[in-house]
């Protein structure tokens, strides 16, 4: 413990004394609070007195008491240590300290508007060379940035920061664009496929890439003793020849028109051969991305520059996520007016439109129930379910709620919403209720840690309760949330889908992979169903004829009650002006590599 920290124990301890007011103590009180020796409480306190933190009046003889008093008021000493260990990148410190310390209230805003101006755009001098760097805060930490087992839209836009893919999907085009291949086709079968690779890409660890590392790549998705929840993708695969160094062919047990499409994701991202060899590579991997990871730790997630990309190298040298487990994405302090700042996912405050830009758009993808139809009880009758669907008015919670919750969702794409909504009624919910004999055996509600999950499981827990249903909640990690045993345990599931470009390959894979909420809490009969249907959309040749299979196979999950869809959200940025190149993608981020900074003489 530092001397900071043993200087607020003391004084928390003494909360009642002020400044400057002598406090009669013993030596052996002082050790007790500090929990150490009377000599290192000595030590100590003759080290604050030096500091000029505390005065300190030693008594003369055995039995004599001491005088203390303190100089520096408890909160505008803790802020500034905070503030301390924020400067040196150490937030996860900063947090404790104020966790433990207990900022007052005043104090704390006067530090969370601190903490928003140290966010931003920044420009640094580091060896007489202008450093342009970009931070903003993020609510939690980024673990886990492992192409083979992404689950997380955060996860997921990191990646594809950090790796290259094969192809590319352009969402204007709507078609597939070369990347690290130049060129790749397949013959009329569709079951051969081969890929040309260009030169001299480099991985951020100095290795060129080769078509030894593609190999790699895909046989450790294939591999179903490495786990991967994107196996679906690759399982398929009779045999991998890799040509030489720049040309792989890949041979398939049966055709599909769509199997290009997989090379454009981030799940099948190129990592290096030695990948699992390197130290910490799911928190610190390495890629061939125009971003770096320098480092990610519980206190921020730093990326910097590629200088060795293959394409054009970023306008950015650094990016800073800063984790603040209380910063909230929904609300904003006020920015003040000049401030150059990034904030992902924020709603406009009106007073920064003059000197900010905001972009938004409703995601693809919804918020949903996902009824667990492979686990007995109350919800296993389709009347209850009926009845569930008939409690849950989705224009409520978005009213009750607010924030990033925007249209009540009928499906998982905004377009179809718009046109088909539902109208709940409370007094069917009961009438159907009476028919289903239900006698209030509570259900549980099983979420992910998200603020905003947590509030939507409460408000459906209200609405429930209105009509008689009894729920419990329980929140987990969603690591826990994804493994098949904590599923099971689940009568419902509340969670969401975002869905990137190409939408009908982000459709599959909802559906397809391995630890999906939707496919997983399916019974047997439902689950056949969707093979089937979704066989049919790897017949299909084109993505309209797709599409429609995906749209009949939602349809029956309608029917049959099994999801209820609850609302979609808006993706937003706020960015100052001054701040180009600015885009929001489909999982609701800005690609980092193509922004840069206008910047301004002073």
């Amino acid at each position: 413990m530092q001397l900071q920290e043993h200087y607020l124990t003391l004084k928390q301890h003494y909360r009642d004394t002020g400044i400057h007011l002598p406090l009669s103590v013993t030596l052996e009180e002082i050790s007790s609070v500090l929990f150490c020796s009377k000599r290192n409480a000595n030590f100590l306190l003759n080290k604050m007195v030096d500091q000029e933190w505390v005065s300190w009046l030693p008594g003369r003889g055995r039995g004599n008491r001491s005088s203390l008093a303190f100089l520096i008021e408890q909160n505008s000493f803790l802020m500034e240590l905070a503030k301390e260990k924020v400067v040196k990148g150490d937030l996860s410190q900063a947090q404790q300290l104020l966790h433990n310390y207990e900022l007052d209230a005043a104090y704390q805003q006067e530090f969370n508007v601190w903490v928003q101006q140290q966010l931003g755009y920044h420009l640094e001098q580091k060896e007489n060379i202008a450093i342009d760097v970009l931070r903003f805060p993020f609510y939690r930490e980024i673990k886990d940035i492992d192409p083979a087992y992404v689950n997380r839209r955060t996860e997921a836009h990191m990646i594809q920061q950090i790796f290259d893919t094969l192809l590319v999907y352009n969402g204007t085009s709507g078609k597939l664009e070369p990347h690290l291949c130049h060129h790749w086709r397949s013959d009329e079968s569709l079951m051969v496929w081969t890929f040309f690779l260009r030169k001299g890409i480099l991985f951020h660890h100095g290795k060129l890439l080769t078509a030894e590392d593609v190999k790699y790549t895909i046989e450790r998705i294939h591999d179903p003793i490495n786990g991967s929840p994107h196996r679906w993708m690759m399982e398929k695969i009779q045999s991998i020849t890799v040509v030489h160094d720049y040309e792989l062919r890949i041979e398939l047990s049966e055709p599909n028109g769509l199997f290009d499409y997989y090379f454009s994701t981030e799940r099948l991202s190129i990592v290096p051969r030695d990948f699992e060899l390197l130290s910490n590579y799911k928190r610190e991997p390495v890629g061939s991305g125009p971003f770096m990871v320098e480092s990610n730790d519980e206190s921020q997630l730093q990326l910097t520059a590629h200088a060795h990309y293959f394409k054009e190298r970023p306008f950015l040298d650094r990016i800073e996520i800063w984790v603040w487990p209380d910063y909230d994405g929904e609300k904003m302090l006020f920015v003040p007016p000049g401030e150059m700042k990034y904030v992902p996912h924020p709603i406009v405050a009106s007073e920064v439109e003059a000197h900010y830009k905001a972009l938004d758009h409703i995601e693809k993808g919804a918020t949903y129930l996902m009824f667990n139809l492979k686990k007995g009880g109350p919800h296993s009758s389709f009347l209850f379910r009926k009845a569930i669907e008939q409690a849950v008015d989705s224009q409520d919670l978005i009213e009750k709620l607010g924030g990033k919750r925007m249209l009540p969702a009928a499906g998982f794409l905004p377009a179809r919403s718009i046109e088909s909504q539902r109208t709940p009624s409370k007094s069917e919910a009961k009438r159907l209720l009476i028919d289903t004999e239900y006698k209030g055996e509570p259900l549980k509600l099983y979420t992910y840690e998200m603020r905003s999950n947590e509030l939507n499981a409460e408000w459906v827990k209200e609405q429930l309760a209105s009509v008689g249903v009894e729920i419990e909640i329980v929140v987990v990690p969603i690591e826990e949330l994804k493994k098949a045993e904590v599923m099971r345990e689940a009568d419902l599931i509340l969670s969401g889908e975002v869905l990137a470009d190409p939408v009908e390959l982000a459709l599959l894979d909802m559906y397809e992979v391995g630890n999906s909420f939707i496919s997983s809490l399916m019974d047997d009969d439902l689950r056949a169903e969707k093979d089937q249907m979704i066989q049919q959309v790897f017949k299909a040749t084109t993505m309209d004829e797709r599409m429609q299979r995906f749209y009949e196979l939602e349809d029956l999950l309608k029917q049959r009650h099994a999801l209820l869809f609850l609302y979609h959200s808006k993706q937003s940025i706020l960015h100052h002006q001054s701040l180009q190149g600015v885009t929001l993608n489909t999982l609701g981020w800005a690609d980092y590599k193509d922004l840069w900074i206008e910047r301004v003489k002073v």
